[in-house]
């Protein structure tokens, strides 16, 4: 069954009742969690391809108060798929998926296609540390040799700003059809740190600044994993984030706030095998693509580190892999001011969902 065909079916109350019921089965009951996520403020849902969302309900984009776009990216038939095509420069993958997160217990009324329970989790930045040294969290190299591979450093010279964007690309690795509740997997939080000499902040930050939550194992990133805190609060050595997904703050740095004065908390809910060309569905291409405004990292040098730091829930022992555009990549960029009126279309159709924190026990 196609996504589209999902999406149109879960307009009825039956089908809502089975996508809660699919994916509280991902959940642990009864399993201790290490983390507690609140509800999201707002969800973006990113669950099929542009090709099939005008006729089944379907939703291809969103866009945060701050102007970051998020994107459906299916698979094209050339060139084909597979390992080695997408060329990551971050590759975060855990394999034992330890349910260790609470998550969004507070939701009213209970969102279908992110409802609450108890997850599974993974994060990591990109580095040029080796498995031989102490590389971070669920960040995974590929043979050991530093910058090469998976996960590597990045300068940001070597991204295109050209039509405005830095652009990111996730290619999502998970168990499941690209049609069922269990291929889902959701993003509660991205980070970007950008400054001279991150390309190995384990070795470089070894002492200087931890981890709350593992304090034997300082990978030079403050604060604590899944912790809800306001951005600001982490560091990666001594750089604050110039971007976040939960930051709240616009490019002329004034800030998005809740009523209670807490920066908007964003989640992307992200089916994790988004295709439109049967036959090319396989690992290789982006599933999404988010573009940042470029005004956000003004003051930025050429030879400056860039670091994105990401976390995920309701994965399983897949890999999740985060490329970027660069100069000659030819990809085309959305009309902003078009996705910013189908944002707000969507917002008032409800397919952008809000809650109160009233709400929240």
């Amino acid at each position: 069954m196609r996504i589209g065909q999902r999406l149109k079916g879960a307009l009825t109350a039956g089908a809502i009742s089975s996508l809660a019921f699919l994916g509280a089965m991902s959940a642990t009951p009864g399993h201790t969690a290490n983390y507690i996520l609140e509800d999201p403020d707002q969800t973006i849902y990113i669950l099929c391809a542009p090709g099939e969302c005008p006729d089944s309900g379907g939703i291809p984009n969103g866009q945060t108060a701050d102007g970051t776009i998020f994107e459906a990216m299916p698979n094209p038939t050339e060139p084909s798929t597979g390992t080695g095509v997408f060329n990551p420069f971050l590759r975060v993958q855990d394999s034992g998926a330890k349910a260790d997160v609470e998550y969004a217990t507070g939701q009213d009324p209970i969102d279908p296609l992110n409802p609450p329970g108890t997850y599974s989790s993974e994060a990591g930045f990109n580095t040029d540390a080796s498995k031989f040294d102490k590389i971070n969290y669920e960040t995974k190299p590929s043979d050991g040799t530093p910058a090469s591979g998976w996960t590597r450093s990045v300068l940001f010279g070597e991204l295109d700003t050209s039509d405005g964007y830095v652009t990111l690309k996730l290619d999502a690795n998970e168990h499941g059809a690209s049609s069922s509740a269990n291929n889902l997997i959701v993003i509660t939080e991205m980070q970007i740190f950008v400054g001279p000499g991150l390309d190995n902040p384990e070795v470089d930050g070894a002492g200087l600044v931890c981890d709350d939550d593992m304090p034997d194992n300082c990978f030079g990133y403050s604060g604590a994993r899944f912790d809800n805190a306001d951005p600001n609060e982490n560091t990666l050595l001594t750089e604050d984030p110039m971007w976040s997904l939960d930051g709240g703050m616009n490019v002329d740095g004034t800030r998005n706030l809740e009523s209670d004065g807490k920066a908007t908390n964003v989640d992307v809910v992200l089916q994790a095998s988004i295709c439109d060309t049967k036959g090319n569905c396989g690992s290789g291409k982006g599933d999404m693509v988010v573009r940042i405004p470029v005004g956000f990292f003004a003051g930025a040098a050429l030879t400056d580190n860039f670091v994105l730091y990401f976390e995920a829930i309701k994965n399983h022992d897949g890999f999740e892999e985060w490329s970027f555009a660069s100069a000659g990549d030819g990809q085309q960029v959305s009309e902003p001011a078009s996705l910013g009126l189908f944002g707000i279309a969507l917002a008032g159709m409800g397919y952008i969902r809000r809650r109160r924190r009233g709400a929240n026990t």
